[in-house]
């Protein structure tokens, strides 16, 4: 019954993935799945419907939106 080496319940172990790198990986599987089960001009199609989405919303932030972007990803990087 002993946990071995599993951490306490409620406790996390490691660094835990920000939501932007959640997209990312999920883009890059979702990404390679396209072109692997459909080799077409479709599967790069949606690759870039995958990978254009946040460049498309960021964009779409008017000024304000984009510089309280900016600030909150410096103090999360530590600059």
């Amino acid at each position: 019954m002993g946990g071995g080496d599993h951490p306490p319940l409620g406790e996390k172990r490691g660094p835990a993935m920000s939501p932007v790198a959640k997209y990312y990986l999920g883009a890059g599987i979702v990404s390679i799945l396209a072109l692997l089960i459909v080799p077409s001009p479709i599967s790069w199609i949606v690759v870039l419907a995958v990978l254009a989405g946040p460049v498309a919303a960021y964009f779409m932030l008017d000024e304000s939106q984009r510089a309280r972007l900016r600030r909150i990803r410096r103090r999360q990087i530590g600059g």
